[in-house]
């Protein structure tokens, strides 16, 4: 709530008063706990390429640093009623993997290249 100033005591200063309205139910806490030690993700090796993609469109993707002693592969965790080569093309070429959505829907597809991962999101057409 706030009042209007009085002019003749205090020029041009408001007095506010203030309530506070909040109920803790037990295992509710008030402050945030923050972890000292958090889980950085190993940015040094992770597949290079865009995240979101649009249908149609070849994308190339590679790994940061070259691991020859893995094999890519994909998985589409969104689109279970599918098989891969229904709504993807993809070709590999040394370590690196060209992939194509071909189905006119949105989407998602998960990027495996030995313990690296990538989730792509496919955008709308339009």
């Amino acid at each position: 709530m706030v009042q209007a100033p009085d002019f003749i005591s205090t020029p041009g200063v408001f007095n506010i008063t203030v309530e506070e309205d909040y109920e803790c139910h037990g295992n509710e806490s008030l402050i945030e706990v923050v972890d000292p030690n958090p889980v950085v993700p190993d940015t040094k090796n992770s597949i290079l390429g865009d995240t979101f993609v649009k249908p149609l469109d070849p994308h190339t993707f590679r790994p940061r640093l070259a691991l020859a002693a893995y094999e890519w592969s994909i998985s589409l965790p969104a689109e279970k009623n599918k098989e891969i080569d229904d709504v993807l093309e993809y070709k590999i070429t040394g370590n690196e993997i060209e992939v194509t959505w071909t189905a006119m829907t949105s989407g998602s597809y998960i990027l495996h290249y030995g313990p690296l991962e990538k989730t792509v999101l496919v955008e709308s057409l339009f």
